[in-house]
């Protein structure tokens, strides 16, 4: 089944949820590796782990919640704030 996704051939396919490697989440946001991991770690959006507790496995992450969570970090448009210089002595 080839769905319109970047990087469709490392995609995972799970059932009719579309599951994204950390490499392909981490291009798709443009942002480090390291960093989705750290959402990871805080659990900013749904991942299924593949492998037991403690041994190399593989995490996938879910493309909706992933693209949900992404969504909502978007700032929206609006006047252009002045910064205000305070000094220190």
């Amino acid at each position: 089944m080839v769905l319109n996704v970047p990087n469709c051939n490392e995609t995972q396919h799970l059932g009719r949820w579309i599951m994204l490697t950390v490499k392909e989440a981490s291009d798709r946001a443009k942002v480090s590796r390291s960093l989705v991991y750290l959402w990871i770690k805080e659990r900013l959006f749904p991942v299924y782990r593949r492998g037991g507790l403690g041994r190399r496995g593989k995490i996938l992450i879910d493309e909706p919640g992933f693209l949900a969570f992404l969504e909502a970090q978007k700032v929206a448009p609006g006047p252009e704030l002045t910064l205000v210089h305070i000094k220190l002595r």
